[in-house]
């Protein structure tokens, strides 16, 4: 459980933002380790079902935090909100220029295959492929992503592991060092903490400490 009021937090991640925008690489770590199961789950919430698999999401992220860290001095921080919202932006345009890419190379084996006509493949392409419906599905998943991202790091580990990389409970375990009924017991408390946060939002009462 946290001890640290959202006035804390907000407080030392200006600070963390500063430093690293100074050049402070121990300050970008910090940064990278607390946002990076959010900006995971934004990645993984934005893929196209039937592109699940077919390429690396991990080179999504990284080059997604390369871009934050290069663009940092420039990021108008006017609280942890805005840096969440920053992050967001960059993790949706580089995953819509990967799954770009990925749907051009499909098109052009797709013709020298079949013989398709072009013209018939501009108009093919599924919304959920575009721009806009990677947008619409990352924000109509924003409300939980968000509520996850304000749970506590191994509340956010253990979801991320469990309901977003489908792992098997043994190996969970052995990522968070911890026996499997351990594991399971964090799931199952990280989910109820989950929920509580989902409720208050929707009933517009302050969600509970995780």
């Amino acid at each position: 459980m946290s001890d640290t009021s959202p006035a804390d937090r907000d407080a030392e991640t200006a600070r963390l933002v500063a430093a690293a925008a100074a050049g402070d690489h121990a300050a970008w770590e910090a940064l990278y380790r607390r946002y990076r199961p959010f900006m995971a789950l934004i990645t993984s919430a934005g893929i196209p079902d039937g592109m699940r698999g077919r390429f690396d999401t991990e080179d999504v992220l990284q080059s997604a935090f390369l871009s934050a860290w290069r663009g940092l001095g420039r990021l108008d921080y006017q609280g942890e909100e805005s840096l969440r919202g920053w992050l967001r932006q960059i993790a949706v345009r580089k995953l819509t220029d990967r799954i770009r890419l990925h749907s051009r190379e499909k098109r052009c084996r797709s013709r020298e295959a079949d013989g398709v006509d072009p013209a018939g493949l501009a108009s093919a392409g599924a919304e959920s492929d575009t721009p806009s419906g990677i947008m619409t599905r990352a924000e109509r998943n924003a409300d939980v992503l968000q509520a996850i991202s304000r749970l506590d790091p191994e509340h956010q580990e253990v979801i991320w592991l469990r309901n977003f990389e489908v792992r098997p409970w043994n190996e969970i375990a052995r990522t968070l060092g911890c026996t499997e009924s351990t594991a399971r017991r964090r799931h199952f408390e990280a989910l109820e903490a989950l929920m509580r946060r989902i409720l208050c939002t929707e009933s517009g009462r302050n969600p509970p400490d995780s």
